[in-house]
């Protein structure tokens, strides 16, 4: 069995993988599926007061959300839930969701897409 050799991959605090412009800049991509040979990828997401994106779903990707900051909502599969910091969630791949930022500033999220 043959096997990818990948680097290591350090990220200090404000850091990202990739240059600035390409990703939208409340996004910092922390490991990217190039560094892991596409096995996942992990970002941190600033996002503002009362915003998040559009019901969504990945046709490949399972993801895993952890609030590190902030008062959110989420909708996965139909099923709202209130996430305060320290919530842990996952979202199976194909199954539409979103989430939003209900507190009155910032909030962080740190998240894992599988694969990459």
């Amino acid at each position: 069995m043959t096997q990818t050799k990948t680097e290591v991959a350090v990220m200090r605090a404000g850091e990202c993988r990739w240059p600035e412009g390409r990703w939208d800049p409340r996004v910092q991509v922390k490991v990217s599926s190039q560094d892991s040979a596409g096995a996942y990828s992990v970002c941190e997401i600033a996002v503002p007061p009362r915003t998040g994106p559009p019901m969504h779903l990945h046709r490949f990707e399972d993801e895993w959300f952890y609030v590190l900051e902030g008062d959110f909502r989420f909708v996965i599969g139909g099923e709202e839930i209130a996430a305060p910091e320290g919530t842990s969630l996952f979202g199976p791949r194909r199954i539409a969701h979103t989430f939003q930022n209900v507190g009155s500033s910032q909030g962080r999220l740190l998240t894992v897409s599988t694969p990459g």
